[in-house]
């Protein structure tokens, strides 16, 4: 069997909603991010949209610019307490079985998200996956910086972590399956070999129909009350 890598997307694929608007709000309650910042970065957004042209750089350097000068492991910590508070009773099981058969046939499993690194690392804790790829900013000695981390995960940004990856694994890109929500995935969904389109958009849907890629949909989440069963959790 040819070795292969299972990359997935997180929001809405993983997980149900958006793991970055949870950290982002949790860090306004702690008043560690100022209100007018989040603000701000949703009028960048929709602005964005309008002219189909978003700059998530900028719109990343805007809502974290007041965690720049924080301890990256102050950050980390506060990432692992909004998972297990707010976050990982909304994972979808349905992820939880196909990580799990992803991994019986031998495959890596790889995270690769434009979400934000402190909210993304806890969720690879948890699939125990082999590492993830996210957005966060520039590290020097520890402490958080201004500057976004390069190259930016995000549309050609995720490929091009993806096929740098699969070729340091020594792996084949077209060997390799990817699960995403997102239209701006196609970059990636289109070079792997076995894409999924999971709980996608309206693009992505039809790009996918048109394509006649598989199109799953997650709809069970593990629950603040239910734990997940042993089997699904035991990769």
């Amino acid at each position: 069997m040819k070795p292969a890598i299972a990359f997935f997307d997180v929001d809405q694929t993983l997980i149900k909603g958006y793991c970055g608007y949870t950290v982002v709000l949790d860090l306004i309650k702690k008043r560690m991010i100022k209100k007018r910042r989040i603000l701000k970065a949703l009028t960048y957004k929709t602005i964005g949209r309008l002219l189909k042209k978003m700059n998530v750089r900028r719109m990343y350097e805007i809502t974290f610019s007041d965690l720049a000068g924080f301890k990256l492991s102050e950050i980390m910590k506060l990432g692992e307490e909004i998972f297990h508070k707010k976050v990982k009773a909304n994972i979808y099981q349905e992820a939880l079985k196909e990580v799990k058969k992803q991994k019986s046939l031998g495959h890596k499993v790889v995270l690769i998200s434009s979400g934000p690194r402190m909210a993304i690392q806890p969720i690879e804790k948890f699939f125990q996956a082999d590492t993830s790829f996210s957005i966060g900013p520039q590290i020097k000695k520890g402490i958080l910086q201004k500057e976004i981390a390069e190259p930016l995960c995000y549309e050609e940004g995720k490929l091009l972590l993806a096929q740098q990856f699969a070729e340091e694994n020594r792996i084949a890109i077209q060997d390799c399956s990817f699960y995403s929500d997102s239209i701006s995935d196609l970059p990636l969904l289109k070079t792997v070999g076995y894409p999924h389109a999971v709980n996608p958009d309206k693009f992505l849907l039809r790009e996918a129909q048109s394509r006649d890629w598989p199109v799953l949909q997650f709809n069970k989440i593990l629950g603040k009350n239910k734990k997940a069963p042993v089997a699904e959790l035991n990769f």
